[in-house]
């Protein structure tokens, strides 16, 4: 993953940025990296908390925690052992919270003060797409009926691909792309299901084809432009759910499996407006699917 991450930010980063892998959290190792870069304050987003870190760098700078995010599994956690929660969170000197049960928890440490800021996703701009590679997909997906599953872990590409092969008998030349999490798991999901495109080999979803693999970074604003109906992944799976605002933002509708504890506020809100809709396995996958076929507006 941190290595994709780097991959992305190349070309990316604004003038005067600097991308550096940070080091293992070993003391010796960190003041080390502390003396080379000296910074000036260490800015942390949503729940990257590494005792040493925090601690090495508080000696010499002040350490933020931004758009913090403590999942009710993690709440439970930090609970059991709140002595030590205590003295992990004691080097932050500035908290801000995306939602009220992450406030709340950092609030009762005690800590610093912290403020409820809402999700910094909601002020992102839309995921960037090359117009010509969308035009060229629309081409390719024709009339087909298409249905995306983004982000997805292992364990989740096999109940998505069975509910694909059910959702086939009503619908036989349906398509579903998916867009694995960590990219480099691409090859061995084409390997593993026969016939499946790979969108890094150059293959282009073949009418006959089932499924298609997108392998590919920074491409999911392509991917939810071009299939208004979106499963997220990391649901399926105890994960807690990938980033709903993003498909969300581009029109999509949404599916999900019933693990979405890193975006319980958002999630109710999708659900509030009809946007989401909870599934727990193939056969609730299918039938979502098929409803939304079924009834396109």
């Amino acid at each position: 993953a941190p290595r994709t991450a780097a991959a992305q930010l190349r070309g990316q980063l604004p003038p005067r940025a600097v991308h550096q892998f940070a080091p293992l959290d070993n003391p010796r190792w960190l003041r080390r990296f502390l003396a080379h870069w000296q910074p000036n304050a260490l800015v942390l987003v949503e729940s990257e908390l590494w005792p040493n870190m925090l601690q090495q760098t508080a000696k010499r700078a002040p350490v933020a925690l931004i758009n913090a995010r403590m999942s009710p599994r993690s709440q439970r956690r930090w609970g059991k052992f709140s002595g030590l929660a205590r003295r992990v969170f004691a080097p932050i000197s500035m908290f801000t919270a995306q939602d009220s049960s992450s406030a709340a928890f950092l609030r009762g440490l005690p800590s610093r003060p912290v403020t409820l800021t809402g999700n910094l996703k909601f002020d992102a701009a839309p995921l960037p797409v090359e117009e010509a590679a969308l035009t060229l997909l629309l081409q390719q997906l024709g009339s087909r009926p298409v249905w995306l599953a983004a982000s997805t872990h292992p364990g989740e590409e096999s109940i998505l691909v069975k509910a694909h092969t059910r959702i086939r008998d009503s619908y036989p030349d349906a398509l579903l792309i998916i867009v694995p999490r960590h990219p480099k798991r691409g090859a061995a999901l084409a390997a593993q299901h026969t016939g499946s495109g790979l969108r890094s080999r150059g293959d282009a979803p073949a009418p006959d084809s089932p499924v298609y693999i997108a392998d590919t970074l920074g491409e999911l604003g392509l991917w939810y432009r071009a299939v208004p109906l979106a499963f997220i992944g990391g649901s399926l799976i105890p994960h807690g759910g990938q980033n709903l605002f993003e498909p969300a933002q581009l029109g999509c509708a949404l599916l999900t499996g019933a693990h979405l504890f890193n975006f319980l506020e958002l999630a109710a809100h999708l659900e509030a407006h009809e946007a989401l809709t909870r599934t727990s396995d193939a056969d609730t996958i299918s039938a979502a699917v098929l409803q939304l076929f079924d009834n396109p507006p």
